[in-house]
């Protein structure tokens, strides 16, 4: 059966526009963005944005390098009291988190204190595993690149009642998902494969996951108004401003409001980190430093971003996911994550060659994405396509995602969402409201209406080739 694996396709009130020298000579040299805005043009064009935009509020920050290009609030975080969003206010980074969970991986690995290639069983208490379907090792690079084999499970991983909370190894335990894939062999998006990580992090480290990472990124950056667990209470100053904001949604009737949407996030490495603008902002800042800051070797940095799964037949030349972040292309190539909870929407973006990047925060739905190419430029389609398509094979035919409940009483679901891919020509498919368009060296373009992605075929652990393509597996 051919497969499609997963394509994850992530202060002050007023303005700031830094001038300085920058610490990367590409920023200092250009005076612009990798997609050609001068530094001084991006005020007007991000207030544009904002203008244009659906938010009830957000938080937005350019950089380059360590230097701070562009950071302000729009909006308001209670629309009902005409409480202004400001430096004070904090936002849900969702899934952004995990990046917190890899870094401290490649931190326990620079040590020599885990190996990214081991069994995780090695490291977690005797017989963790209640659902396993097959005896293979699972890694952490499994687990980095979402290929352990976990589907969606049928228990919440949050609950609206603080007093449910549970410690991190029962809300796993509570909640393990069923394996449906060999490991390896398909990516599958999982918050629980994620939270699972952090566990073994809290297992080889000998501390709380939320403890480590204060330890081991937060205080080390400077970052004092980002909290980590559930509650939010391990930094308090935190979880006293997520108290003030609310959770909007945009209907045709306005903006609506949620309410505080407060939920608490059991499996909390996966999705729970909140905070300010400007400490997300230090955060990514650190992963353009080329002294790399979070790590005792510059090189362990290098290595966390050279890419462990690829689209195409190349083994380097364009990285999927790179330890867990995941890759874009624009104009140059991008390396980040986005997140979404109950209550907020986040983006974090960065360009490691130019340093510049960008994170965006709101508390709702929004198109956060909408600054990619205001600075990072548009894909060059042509020179992706230019050459001859040597894949010869039919990849016609009907998909579900693979990011889906597949075993149980549930499993249904998986089937109510198909999309039938069709051949229409020697290099393209229909697929839904996509058009796939056939490239050199096993690449796809994935043409999304008002964006074209990166995608393509990848060699698979039983050695088959499949289609990159956003969380989808053949079932016809």
């Amino acid at each position: 059966m051919k497969q499609i694996l997963q394509r994850i396709a992530a202060a002050a009130g007023a303005a700031v526009l830094v001038s300085a020298a920058m610490p990367l000579q590409t920023c200092a040299a250009e005076q612009t963005t990798p997609g050609g805005v001068k530094f001084s043009e991006l005020p007007e064009k991000i207030e544009k944005i904002a203008e244009d935009g659906d938010f009830a509020s957000f938080g937005c920050a350019v950089f380059c390098g360590d230097d701070i290009l562009y950071l302000n609030h729009f909006g308001e975080i209670d629309i009902e009291n005409h409480i202004a969003a400001d430096e004070n206010t904090v936002y849900e980074w969702g899934s952004i988190s995990k990046t917190m969970i890899w870094v401290s991986a490649m931190q326990l690995w620079e040590q020599g204190k885990l190996d990214l290639n081991a069994d995780i069983r090695s490291y977690l208490p005797q017989n963790f595993f209640q659902h396993l379907s097959y005896d293979d090792p699972i890694t952490m690079q499994n687990l980095m690149n979402h290929t352990a084999g976990f589907c969606e499970n049928t228990y919440a991983i949050q609950t609206m009642n603080e007093n449910a909370i549970m410690p991190l190894k029962d809300a796993l335990q509570a909640s393990e998902p069923a394996q449906i894939w060999r490991p390896g062999e398909l990516v599958s998006y999982s918050n629980w494969g994620a939270a699972l990580a952090g566990y073994v992090v809290e297992c080889v480290s000998g501390m709380p996951f939320s403890e480590y990472v204060h330890k081991n990124i937060l205080e080390p950056l400077g970052m004092e108004h980002t909290a980590v667990t559930p509650d939010h209470k391990d930094t308090p100053w935190v979880r006293e401003q997520r108290e003030k904001l609310n959770a909007y949604t945009v209907t045709p009737l306005g903006k609506q409001s949620l309410g505080k949407q407060m939920a608490f996030i059991n499996l909390y490495p996966a999705g729970a980190v909140t905070g300010t603008i400007a400490d997300l902002a230090v955060y990514a800042q650190a992963l353009v430093n080329p002294d790399a800051p979070l790590f005792d070797d510059p090189a362990t940095q290098e290595t966390m971003f050279s890419g462990s799964s690829f689209y195409g037949e190349s083994d380097h030349d364009y990285p999927s996911c790179s330890c867990g972040f995941w890759t874009d292309y624009f104009g140059v190539k991008t390396v980040g994550h986005n997140g979404g909870t109950s209550a907020c929407s986040s983006n974090m973006v960065f360009n490691r060659e130019s340093g510049v990047g960008y994170v965006m925060m709101t508390n709702g739905l929004g198109d956060l994405g909408s600054i990619n190419e205001l600075l990072f430029g548009k894909l060059d389609k042509e020179s992706i396509t230019a050459g001859k398509v040597t894949d010869q094979t039919d990849y016609s035919g009907t998909y579900i995602s693979s990011r889906s409940v597949h075993r149980g009483l549930l499993r249904f679901m998986s089937r109510l969402t198909t999309i039938p891919m069709k051949k229409t020509s020697e290099t393209q498919y229909s697929a839904a409201a996509y058009q796939i368009t056939m490239a050199p060296k096993g690449l796809m373009l994935q043409d999304q209406g008002d964006s074209t992605v990166v995608c393509g075929t990848c060699k698979l652990s039983d050695g088959t080739r499949a289609l990159n393509l956003g969380s989808m597996t053949e079932i016809s």
